[in-house]
């Protein structure tokens, strides 16, 4: 997801409180405990944090996060400590220009999008280089899962066919193995709008099944990764109308996006002359986890709170529902543990490891 925002940043400049318990809907197995196992944040300086981009947990408990401003990987232990800063700046095997994307394409094995150096680079578990590679067609948006598959959106551009002051955006979809090469082209799909609040395409992967959806709609898709057929399924959502509230966090959260410059004034007053859309988009996000569920953050930015469903892939049903504090981004949900992270309004942003419970779905 970060990498979106990102990019969405820089087309548009191209172009011209205290924590909310969380609460689930009764009767769903799922439960989303409100007392953390793990708080971290960009504040405490003995982490060596300037930005939490993105972040998964290891099977040890470590969490690994990808620092963007920091052109680094760090290692945070299971009680808080930094265990070990992998990577450092520049262009070389190893380094990083803009780490902002990270993710476990194999168990415990760390694979790190670097967005400016266009370069995937690989770690093991003890944080040493094991190798890097690229990906074909520019990568705009990146998924994996677990079973060794990639799936990538290129940079996206309008159809020119296609008029009006914000036309929506397309882009190539591609599935690549862990070597970086292309298996399977997935077509060409919408990519979303180009401004604060706009519509965007949102996926993620399971071992069999990719999530796919635009946010122009209620409608999400699952493709079969192995006959390549696709299911429509409704989210329970709706697409509300979009509020200045909603327009100022969503450019708030495209600002957090960027290093501090002298620029932010004029970048932000850049974004707030783009014409507010009318409708706020039906979701903003999807993770997968390792059981076959797909959890789909129904809220938009500056809402009330952050509301995020499960969806089970084989039926389209809904089997949990958590009600978290506002601007919540899921990053992601394991077996017995869920990894999100927030901003608070002075700029602060924490990255908090929940404790949950399957209640017989998924918990070994």
């Amino acid at each position: 997801m970060r990498v979106h925002l990102l990019a969405l940043v820089v087309a548009i400049a191209a172009c011209n409180a205290a924590p909310k318990p969380s609460a689930n809907a009764p009767g769903l197995a799922i439960t989303f405990d409100t007392v953390p196992i793990l708080v971290l944040s960009t504040e405490n300086e003995a982490l060596d944090l300037l930005d939490i981009s993105d972040a998964t947990r290891l099977s040890n408990g470590v969490v690994a996060i990808a620092d963007a401003f920091g052109d680094a990987v760090h290692l945070i232990s299971s009680d808080g400590r930094l265990k070990a800063t992998v990577g450092r700046s520049g262009g070389g095997p190893g380094e990083f220009r803009s780490p902002g994307w990270i993710e476990q394409c194999r168990t415990d094995s760390l694979f790190v999008w670097d967005r400016l150096r266009e370069m995937m680079v690989v770690f093991g578990i003890n944080g040493h280089v094991a190798r890097e590679f690229r990906l074909a067609g520019r990568p705009f948006l990146i998924a994996c899962n677990r079973t060794g598959t990639i799936i990538s959106m290129s940079s996206p551009a309008p159809d020119p066919r296609v008029s009006g002051d914000y036309p929506p955006l397309f882009a190539d979809m591609l599935r690549s193995d862990l070597d970086g090469d292309s298996v399977a082209m997935l077509g060409r799909r919408r990519a979303g709008e180009s401004r604060p609040l706009g519509t965007m395409s949102v996926f993620a992967l399971d071992a069999t099944a990719m999530m796919f959806g635009t946010s122009d709609t209620t409608v999400i898709e699952v493709y079969d990764l192995g006959r390549g057929r696709a299911r429509p399924y409704l989210v329970d959502a709706k697409r509300e109308l979009a509020s200045d509230i909603n327009y100022d966090a969503a450019i708030a959260k495209l600002m957090d996006q960027m290093p501090r410059s002298n620029r932010d004034d004029e970048i932000r007053a850049v974004m707030r002359a783009v014409p507010r859309p009318k409708h706020a988009p039906a979701y903003r996000s999807v993770v997968a986890d390792q059981h076959g569920l797909f959890w789909v953050t129904t809220s938009p930015y500056g809402a009330t709170n952050t509301r995020i469903v499960a969806i089970d892939a084989t039926d389209g049903k809904q089997v949990a529902e958590w009600v978290l504090r506002p601007d919540t981004d899921l990053l992601e949900v394991g077996t017995d543990y869920a990894l999100s992270k927030y901003l608070t309004s002075d700029g602060i942003e924490h990255l908090v490891v929940s404790r949950i419970d399957r209640d017989g779905h998924g918990n070994e």
